[in-house]
């Protein structure tokens, strides 16, 4: 299933989304607070944070694996969210002017401040050491070097398998003595997972996991028939790259797929990778018709792929 990698990197916009919503719920209190002038703001933000703390616990449930098991941890540091919160009490009053010269909608403002203390917090939780860092550094250079070279250019490109093995390769090339940097494909891969930001991108799989670990419930039934409708050949390419029924097309391996069409590898790969694209763009709207998701901008970011990877660690 989904781990903190996901979380903490493709599946973040949506984590932090369902922590703000959270935040809001719980805000009545703290923003009638900071609008009394008698009021201990200080008091009342703490006040706040723990009931956050709170919330969130009541969330997890043992032996039942949900992303809010991924949520305890950035959470640890209430002076930073209280700090955050008293950053901009004049928003959170409801006495703030935006450009337009309209009020500042306190909720808003609110949650704006939350969604900036959880990307500093997630932010310290997958951040590697020095030593990791600095061996990222020179992958990433290779990485985009290879990327260049063979103009790769289509979103998550460079967070596929051949494209790591390739870097793997170029790695010792150029480093052959260099024993800080990884060897072999899976810690490769590892590094790609954890630091590269061309990689948060989700697999149609992924999308799947995510509707089974959230409240989110988008209608891909709808979106295959529409893709079935606009171009039959994109989604049998589709259906043979992940080897799953889709509208009840179902081949053994791309190679059959491939041999039945008469078409080689590259115009296989383009087919997916259209396919994919509607199904994106697809996805994308129907989550944000969603009343689940806070804002918009939260599902733009939640639902994009980029080539399928292969993610074993999720598969055992």
């Amino acid at each position: 299933m989904l781990d903190e990698d996901y979380w903490y990197g493709a599946g973040w916009a949506q984590l932090r989304g369902q922590l703000v919503k959270l935040g809001i719920r719980e805000s009545c209190v703290l923003l009638a607070a900071i609008s009394s002038p008698e009021c201990d703001t200080a008091n009342a933000a703490r006040k706040f944070a723990h009931g956050i703390i709170e919330a969130v616990a009541n969330r997890v449930t043992a032996g039942i694996p949900s992303m809010w098991d991924y949520a305890p941890p950035l959470l640890g540091d209430v002076d930073s969210m209280v700090g955050r919160i008293l950053s901009d009490t004049v928003a959170l009053s409801g006495t703030k002017i935006d450009q337009d010269g309209q009020i500042i909608d306190p909720r808003r403002a609110l949650g704006q401040l939350l969604r900036q203390f959880f990307d500093n917090a997630v932010a310290n939780c997958r951040t590697g050491t020095k030593y990791e860092q600095d061996a990222w550094r020179r992958i990433d250079a290779v990485s985009r070097e290879l990327a260049r070279e063979k103009t790769l250019l289509e979103p998550g490109a460079r967070c596929t398998d051949d494209h790591i093995r390739d870097v793997l390769i170029r790695l010792g090339e150029q480093f052959p003595n260099d024993h800080n940097l990884p060897r072999t494909f899976k810690t490769l891969e590892s590094y790609f997972g954890r630091f590269c930001r061309d990689c948060e991108f989700l697999t149609i799989r992924e999308v799947r996991w995510l509707i089974d670990d959230t409240d989110l419930t988008p209608d891909i039934e709808s979106c295959t028939m529409a893709l079935e409708q606009e171009n039959r050949d994109l989604l049998e390419a589709l259906a043979a790259k992940l080897r799953t029924p889709l509208q009840g097309i179902t081949y053994v391996s791309a190679q059959a797929y491939r041999k039945k069409k008469g078409i080689g590898q590259n115009e296989f790969d383009r087919r997916v990778n259209q396919g994919r694209e509607f199904l994106r763009i697809c996805l994308e709207r129907k989550l944000e018709d969603s009343t689940n998701i806070l804002a918009t901008e939260d599902a733009a970011n939640v639902v994009s792929f980029g080539p399928e990877r292969n993610r074993k660690k999720w598969d055992d």
